[in-house]
């Protein structure tokens, strides 16, 4: 395993073109098409977790804010073994709890 320096600019575009739950290796890894953006070099799976993603997109700022409709399809596309009326009810859950579970406000568009 290599330390490398990275300067502010490139980390914010790595940031944009990351995922949520990814590394600095799997951005690297997929934008250089090295290997699949879900192994790391142990070997081991990248562990999903839904609930996070979901919160994250509920809690974005800026550009990055989106409808419920849109995070629904952002979430398929993370996890398309889920189906769209789950997604669909996992993002209504998490919106409407968010404040409780979390202690922030959603930031979801209208």
């Amino acid at each position: 395993m290599k330390t490398i320096r990275i300067s502010d600019d490139v980390w914010k575009a790595m940031a944009d073109h990351g995922k949520f739950g990814e590394t600095p290796d799997d951005v690297f890894r997929r934008i250089l098409k090295i290997g699949e953006n879900d192994v790391r070099s142990g070997g081991k799976r990248r562990k999903a977790v839904k609930g996070p993603f979901i919160d994250a997109h509920l809690t974005a700022n800026g550009e990055n804010r989106k409808t419920k409709s849109e995070i629904v399809e952002l979430y398929r596309k993370e996890f398309p073994d889920v189906s769209e009326k789950t997604a669909k009810g996992s993002v209504n859950w998490y919106a409407t709890t968010l404040k409780e579970r979390t202690g922030k406000e959603s930031n979801h568009l209208p």
